[in-house]
């Protein structure tokens, strides 16, 4: 990959819109399950969106500098996320101790310090701490299980990039080795998924949920300057601003209809929904205005994209 000046990524307020659609979409599915039954699927969204930006970030530094600011890159999530999970992590030590049985403050606390090391999803499988169990007492922090997965790729991911940059010039190239580790996850998670019986294990898993940061990776290491095209869109991008909106509406149609007893989701569906996920992503990533960027620019769904995090804490 050719050495390049250094120029920031542009901000996108379309990406925004994206994050505020798959916010909304997992608090209806706590607050009003049977309004969306896939809801969940939101977080999936943000996995793939996640991925893809993260990538075109670590990708486009190693173009311009020769290399990626490992610590700077560190430093810079932990003084995005940190401060807001070290503020609810405070407050539910606080209500715990206030309104949880005495015999369930110990595990509150363990909860809490797995989330801060950012191990809560395996955390919860060894706890059996099950994300659609519908009784029981749930962890306050259960949702944590996300945020631990987007931390492992931060802190795992430039690493992979490092090492598969030491014997591959070419994005594409780079982006074939991230689709075939995406694909060694999905096989993996549809390996060890057992119809009829609760989901967990894969639902949680780090290598059983790596293939939706993967596939975003992907086209975050194939797009560059010549695959978008320069004073003209490529012809490629003009199909995908087309197909946006459709791909949009089948996303919704999945976080509303699908539920975790839909076998085929961890079998091959997560796949075609990351895959499908892509189309609205790189729209609203494009450099070339467009319709889509623009209906997805609306102000209150860009400020509740920026809000996104907090939120979902």
């Amino acid at each position: 990959m050719a050495r390049r000046p250094h120029t920031p990524l542009t901000y996108r307020p379309a990406l925004d819109g994206l994050r505020a659609l798959a916010v909304l979409g997992v608090l209806v599915f706590h607050l009003w399950p049977n309004a969306a039954r896939g809801g969940w699927l939101g977080v999936d969204l943000f996995f793939v969106l996640s991925g893809y930006l993260i990538t075109t970030l670590l990708v486009r530094e190693y173009v311009q500098r020769g290399g990626i600011d490992l610590r700077g890159f560190w430093l810079a999530r932990a003084r995005r996320l940190m401060p807001t999970l070290v503020v609810v992590l405070l407050a539910v030590l606080v209500m715990a101790t206030f309104w949880t049985l005495p015999s369930r403050r110990y595990a509150v606390s363990l909860d809490v310090l797995s989330t801060l090391a950012y191990v809560a999803n395996w955390h919860f499988i060894s706890g059996d701490e099950a994300y659609f169990a519908s009784n029981g007492t749930p962890s306050p922090l259960r949702h944590a299980w996300s945020l631990a997965i987007e931390e492992q790729y931060y802190l795992l991911f430039p690493l992979l990039l490092l090492a598969l940059t030491r014997f591959l010039t070419r994005r594409r190239h780079l982006a074939f080795w991230l689709l075939a580790l995406a694909a060694a996850s999905a096989l993996w998670m549809a390996h060890l998924y057992v119809p009829g019986v609760d989901p967990t294990r894969v639902y949680y898993g780090t290598d059983t949920r790596a293939f939706e940061l993967l596939i975003g990776a992907a086209a975050g290491a194939w797009i560059g300057p010549s695959q978008w095209g320069h004073a003209r869109p490529a012809p490629w991008l003009l199909w995908l601003e087309r197909l946006a909106w459709p791909a949009l509406f089948a996303l919704v149609i999945a976080m509303l209809t699908f539920d975790e007893s839909s076998s085929g989701l961890f079998r091959g569906g997560l796949v075609a929904f990351c895959v499908v996920a892509l189309v609205p992503i790189l729209a609203a990533a494009s450099p070339h205005p467009n319709s889509f960027q623009h209906v997805l620019s609306f102000e209150w769904l860009r400020r509740l994209g920026l809000i996104s995090y907090a939120l979902y804490l």
